[in-house]
């Protein structure tokens, strides 16, 4: 009972049977959830890996260890099986895949909405055909084949405590284990040994004030930062971990440290220009909302259909940029007039992966394409400028006070460097240097949002501690 290192700097997906490993190299936190990489197959007993392809998030062997089905594209939408035959398309983001018993299936975690990990249980045949067999998952993760072919997943729903659970082939669940914590299935052996990893995962909120040292600014135990003020005086901030019930709710909470005020449901996106308003979305009833932040009554906004990923403000608070996509449709940015409650599409396909700040002149907006590539897309439809200056990993989510900048930050990394770039020209200026209060089990930054004048931020980060169990008996 004892470990011995392989030589290798990567990330384990899979063990064939074999024994051969497949493994990702070189991760870049994509954002919400997802990470990318070079999958490279090599020998358990370490050696040089073998580049195979790159932007892959998952992938698992056949039970014969000679093809392997993987998960790709910049935003894991594409599942493959064997490596290059495209067998499912996402509309949002897929994540666990695994190959049966038998190798005529694969398995797995399909999340409707991008940078959420609720969502739906669902198999496809090696020839496309898929099937949901559960859905409604607020947090859905870790997924394996049990050896009587029911599917064992890690999850929880609304309003219940996380736990481990068995979905046969019709659709009927039950619970197999309920941790205090929460359950990250890892496998299941032929004999039914059930492996996973039990922890307490935390998403903590610091701020800094320009000149002030960090303080925790953290809520319930998913205290994910939003957005700021532009005078640096509030904090909006949403909770979706167990402490909330399961749900999502919408917070506000001002940086000196009083406590938080909450303003309604669903995960929240920005705050007005005027700050009189918070936007969120009501993914129970697919509607976007604004909620006031002082007295006055929540509105719905109607979106005619659209699965809305994420949204922003203009500066003048008329209307909002909406990353968003039509049924059967790839996503796109559309412009949301406030006034006539209408969308209009104002990109092509593809775009909107990550969107950022609209420019304080009301002219771009930052999104990432299908390619991965930010640029500045004009509001009027024109064609996007390329943002210069930014390298893989980084996220630019938002606009200097002058508007001839943009900040970005290196998501996923300990410490975080924020960069300030020139718009017109690339040139990078380093800015900030970020920490978290503890780096004790922290894996990344993940939110980084600052004042216009770039002094002060709130960040959010993971932080969990965890045990590997084997447990036995599970039936």
């Amino acid at each position: 009972p004892e470990p011995r290192p392989v030589g290798l700097s990567a990330d384990l997906l899979a063990v064939a049977s074999t024994s051969e490993l497949a493994v990702r190299l070189d991760s870049l936190d994509a954002g919400g959830f997802v990470m990318l990489g070079t999958l490279a197959r090599v020998s358990m007993l370490g050696g040089v890996p073998r580049q195979v392809i790159d932007g892959v998030s998952y992938a698992d062997w056949s039970p014969d260890g000679k093809s392997l089905a993987l998960i790709r594209g910049p935003d894991a939408s594409l599942l493959e099986y064997p490596i290059g035959r495209t067998i499912h398309r996402s509309t949002g983001w897929m994540s666990h895949a695994r190959v049966s018993r038998d190798g005529r299936r694969v398995a797995v975690l399909e999340h409707p909405v991008l940078h959420d990990n609720g969502g739906n249980v669902a198999e496809v045949d090696s020839d496309g055909t898929s099937r949901t067999l559960s859905t409604g998952w607020s947090t859905i993760w870790g997924l394996a084949w049990s050896p009587r072919g029911s599917i064992w997943i890690g999850g929880q729903q609304p309003g219940q405590s996380p736990g481990v659970y068995e979905i046969s082939r019709d659709g009927v669940m039950r619970v197999l284990y309920r941790p205090t914590g929460f359950a990250y299935l890892q496998d299941i052996s032929a004999s039914g040994e059930m492996l996973f990893v039990q922890g307490t995962p935390r998403m903590k909120m610091d701020w800094r004030g320009h000149g002030e040292e960090a303080r925790e600014m953290s809520w319930l135990d998913w205290s994910l930062c939003r957005d700021v003020s532009p005078d640096g005086k509030w904090i909006l901030f949403d909770e979706t971990g167990i402490a909330g019930g399961g749900g999502s709710s919408v917070y506000m909470r001002a940086t000196d440290g009083s406590p938080a005020v909450r303003l309604g449901d669903g995960p929240a996106m920005k705050l007005s220009p005027d700050g009189q308003w918070a936007l969120a979305a009501n993914r129970e009833e697919n509607a976007l909302v604004l909620l006031p932040t002082r007295a006055g009554r929540e509105q719905v906004l109607p979106i005619a259909g659209l699965n809305v990923h994420d949204g922003t403000w203009l500066p003048d608070g008329r209307a909002l940029c909406l990353s968003a996509a039509e049924p059967g449709r790839g996503m796109r940015l559309y412009l949301y007039d406030l006034g006539s409650r209408t969308p209009r599409p104002i990109s092509e396909e593809g775009v909107g992966l990550q969107l950022g700040d609209v420019s304080p002149d009301g002219r771009y907006v930052i999104a990432k394409d299908s390619s991965g590539s930010h640029a500045l897309h004009p509001l009027d439809g024109g064609a996007p400028r390329p943002l210069l200056g930014t390298l893989p990993g980084e996220r630019p989510n938002q606009w200097s006070a002058e508007g001839d900048a943009v900040y970005v930050f290196e998501r996923g990394k300990i410490p975080a460097r924020v960069f300030k770039i020139d718009v017109a020209t690339g040139e990078r200026t380093p800015w900030l240097v970020v920490s978290p209060r503890s780096a004790s089990g922290v894996m990344g930054i993940n939110s980084i949002q600052l004042t216009r004048d770039g002094r002060s931020y709130g960040a959010s980060y993971t932080q969990m501690n965890s045990e590997l169990y084997l447990a036995r008996g599970i039936q």
